[in-house]
């Protein structure tokens, strides 16, 4: 004999896959109530307001949840008093910041009285079973669990890295000009380029932010398996530490500069890196192919070209494109980092290990400086000021002289490193 629990599971086996294979698109207006359910019962949770879980849940609602522990999966059931009850308990230490906190929302079918939702949450995955009653969409079965231990997306502990969970937190992606996106994080770019052929991901942040670039990719309405190619600025654990899990969601290829490739490859830096020893592993990543800087690289007629702008590691890229909409094409630049930032007795000015350090700073500001550059987006967007710039619209990405202003403020933070030195080694 089925319980009701067990009947919902059945229920949602056999159903979801009969809806997706049977699609039929209804109205926007029940697109909208839909979407609107969902995002009451998320938000019931995270802004502690329970009013909105007795107007989008049904009373008859059955719930199953998964929950990771040490000794595998706990099975947790629910029924509609005991969801009202945690959505006042949830949230109410704040521990959730209803700002940031996900809530990726996709409809996966949607029928005249039915519809199955896949929501991401800051507690795991729920699939939602929908239904039209008294003509209001509720819903009315849930099926979840926790967010399942990935070793390639697990993130830093507070005592390696104090600033990974600020960096991570999570971002709304947002068009930055026709076919382009932002698809990282608050602290952490990362850039997808879409086309008819397939599309081109540049960047992967942290370890931990691949899920989150994944489900902002999905939320613009693309398929992380539409990705074609994998780039990196450059091999460090807060750029390159997600793409190895990226990597195995998508089946994309992975390129990278000489020296970056074999950082990739190893998920280590070597020696020749000026943080050396101070920058975390990150998951090895394999199958790299090599390029040679100058290169573009294609993915059918979409094209990318390599520029090498070194110095903060030695195989560090930056990257530039057109993006092209009906009235004119802009020149975008995704820009590297330039700081000259080193382990404790590294220098610059004559490094043993990495002995072309300066000259190849100089050489990427003047590569920096000289790109068509309508648009600058940086692998730390604060250092572009993207945010400042974003609250102007659109327009606001755009600024002819971002890129020049760039070069001119590596220099002088570079110039005031090579002083330092001087200074430290004339004092010894």
């Amino acid at each position: 004999m089925l319980t009701r629990t067990s009947f919902f599971v059945y229920l949602i086996v056999v159903l979801t896959p009969y809806l997706i294979n049977n699609a039929h698109a209804q109205s926007a207006t029940d697109r909208e109530a839909v979407e609107q359910a969902v995002l009451d019962y998320v938000e019931g949770f995270y802004l502690v307001q329970p009013e909105r879980i007795a107007q989008s849940v049904s009373r008859q609602l059955a719930k199953v949840g998964y929950v990771q522990s040490e000794d595998g999966y706990r099975e947790v059931p629910r029924t509609y008093e005991q969801l009202y009850r945690g959505s006042q308990r949830y949230n109410a230490d704040g521990h959730v910041d209803p700002e940031t906190a996900p809530k990726v929302i996709e409809i996966l079918d949607l029928l005249d009285q039915i519809a199955v939702v896949k929501l991401s949450a800051a507690w795991g995955i729920d699939y939602l079973n929908l239904a039209k009653q008294d003509g209001r969409w509720k819903v009315i079965n849930v099926l979840w669990q926790t967010y399942p231990d990935d070793p390639l997306t697990q993130p830093y502990p507070d005592s390696l890295c104090s600033n990974c969970k600020g960096w991570n937190a999570p971002q709304q992606p947002f068009l930055i000009h026709k076919n382009s996106y932002y698809v990282g994080t608050r602290g952490l770019s990362a850039i997808l380029i879409t086309s008819p052929d397939g599309h081109i991901l540049i960047d992967g942040a942290l370890p931990d932010s691949a899920p989150l670039i994944l489900d902002s990719i999905r939320s613009l309405g693309f398929e992380p398996r539409e990705i074609k190619l994998i780039l990196n600025s450059h091999a460090h654990y807060d750029h390159a530490g997600g793409i190895a899990a990226i990597q195995q969601a998508t089946g994309a290829r992975v390129a990278a500069s000489p020296k970056s490739a074999s950082v990739l490859e190893s998920g280590s830096a070597g020696p020749d890196d000026p943080q050396y020893r101070v920058h975390l592993d990150f998951p090895a990543v394999p199958r790299v192919k090599r390029f040679t800087p100058g290169d573009t690289l294609y993915v059918g007629g979409l094209g990318i070209r390599s520029h090498a702008t070194a110095g903060h590691t030695p195989g560090g890229t930056s990257w530039s494109w057109q993006s092209c909409d009906d009235t004119r094409c802009v020149d975008v630049v995704y820009g590297d980092s330039q700081t000259p930032v080193s382990a404790e007795g590294f220098r610059f000015t004559d490094s043993e290990a990495y002995p072309t350090a300066i000259s190849d700073f100089k050489h990427g500001h003047s590569i920096l400086e000289q790109l068509p550059c309508d648009i600058l987006i940086t692998t730390h967007p604060g250092a572009s000021a993207l945010w400042d710039r974003l609250t102007k619209g659109p327009e606001g990405l755009i600024d002819t002289q971002a890129c020049k202003q760039y070069a001119t403020n590596a220099r002088a933070r570079l110039a005031k490193r090579i002083q330092q030195e001087a200074e430290a080694a004339g004092g010894q």
